[in-house]
């Protein structure tokens, strides 16, 4: 790569890495993905323009000339200069630059990762499933799963207080944890069965740490190629798979008339719902970024809620300009309504818990190793609702302060830069 200081602006050679890729997102954006590197970017036509004009022959103001007649308008070459080098482009390894470049993180708020299945060790299955996934059959066969198994439910008598009095032994474990685990793969599976029905790469299938618990998880990063609608059905895949799963072991409750089947699709469904939750990183929360068309939703929404305050409360101009721009705010503004309000309420009414958790964590390890065969549903769950209000109070105050510890700590350190250079 060219030294920056050894040519003006308007005479470096810029050039691409050899591992970009370009895919049209919508009718006004473009992808563009480093496929070694990981990064992905949105953006406009106009740089879109600027990056098929780079070739590695083309200097930067050959570049310019050549956009100023696109564009019927004058374009400097310290414009195209600071658009390839001066911003993500660069800083993600599209266009070489002479700063080092790190691989992206897939799902960075997964972490401590395992890999369980390897993406070719899947492709035969995917092959198998992708059919299931023709738009027209999948939502059809979608919507009836759903409304078979609510019927299920609905029209037996399902006795929870009789099932919260099991006892949580061996054979009772091994029921509800064999289905826990069965129906989460087959999740993950589903989402990279859709990616192999519209010819999108998956990844692999592993396991992670998300809000202080276990999640499997698929890499379908390269999703965003295809069209939104496409992105949806392989959004709702997973949750398709469950419900495709739960109603093949329906037939196991008409076959031996055991309750206790019904009654751990039940627990497990209410699980699956959750995962429609769209404020966490579930299956609700990316297809809310594909209706959207929005890959960054979180990002996007709290910068554009974050201007809408300024504006509020001074003389800048209003942020929101669509209709998009209004949902998008209101998104965020319901997002934070929902941090702070669980905070102040768990401090007003749960404030013992919250001190009190280290203590009750400790007590349920002693109870599940030294009282194995004693517990009972009932039991185990008051022990994690004691456990799991008083953590996510922890994640959800650990959320809401960062971003202002990391703005007050940058402008700390850019007023003693500010006063190093006046004192020297």
């Amino acid at each position: 790569m060219q030294s920056f200081n050894a040519f003006e602006p308007g005479l470096l050679i810029p050039q691409l890495s050899a591992d970009v890729e370009f895919y049209p997102f919508d009718s006004n954006t473009y992808l563009v993905k480093h496929g070694l590197l990981g990064h992905q970017l949105r953006v406009s036509k106009a740089i879109m323009q600027v990056l098929e004009l780079v070739d590695g022959e083309r200097p930067i103001q050959t570049i310019a000339t050549q956009m100023s007649v696109q564009l019927k308008s004058a374009v400097s070459s310290q414009l195209v200069f600071d658009m390839l080098y001066k911003g993500r482009l660069s800083q993600c390894g599209i266009v070489l630059s002479e700063q080092t470049v790190a691989s992206k993180k897939a799902d960075a708020y997964i972490w401590a990762k395992i890999i369980l299945l390897k993406a070719h060790q899947i492709d035969k299955l995917c092959d198998w499933l992708a059919p299931l996934f023709r738009p027209k059959f999948f939502y059809a066969l979608f919507m009836l799963l759903l409304v078979y198994l609510l019927t299920l439910i609905l029209s037996q008598s399902i006795d929870i207080a009789k099932f919260a009095h099991w006892k949580f032994g061996p054979s009772m474990a091994l029921y509800f944890y064999g289905i826990f685990i069965l129906s989460t793969l087959l999740h993950e599976i589903g989402h990279a069965a859709a990616c192999r029905h519209f010819n999108v790469r998956h990844g692999h299938i592993g396991l992670g740490m998300y809000l202080l618990a276990p999640v499997f998880f698929a890499d379908v990063s390269d999703a965003w190629r295809v069209s939104k609608y496409k992105r949806l059905v392989i959004d709702l895949a997973g949750i398709f798979m469950e419900l495709l799963f739960y109603s093949l072991i329906s037939v196991v409750y008409f076959c031996i008339d055991n309750q206790l089947v019904l009654q751990l699709i039940l627990l497990r469904l209410i699980g699956t719902t959750a995962n429609l939750n769209p404020f966490l990183r579930f299956d609700g929360y990316w297809a809310l970024c594909d209706l959207t068309n929005e890959p960054n939703l979180r990002t996007k929404s709290n910068a554009l809620f974050q201007q809408t305050l300024t504006w509020l409360f001074s003389s800048t101009k209003s942020p929101l300009k669509t209709t998009r721009d209004y949902l998008m705010v209101t998104y965020a503004s319901v997002s934070w309504f929902v941090i702070i309000f669980f905070i102040a309420s768990s401090l007003l009414y749960n404030s013992g818990a919250i001190m009190y958790a280290p203590h009750h964590l400790v007590r349920l390890i002693e109870r599940i190793i030294q009282n194995w065969d004693t517990i009972t549903i009932t039991s185990i769950w008051q022990s994690i609702t004691q456990l799991l209000l008083p953590l996510l109070f922890y994640y959800m105050l650990i959320r809401l302060l960062t971003p202002l510890v990391i703005r007050f700590w940058k402008r700390l350190q850019h007023r003693k830069l500010h006063y190093m250079r006046t004192r020297y």
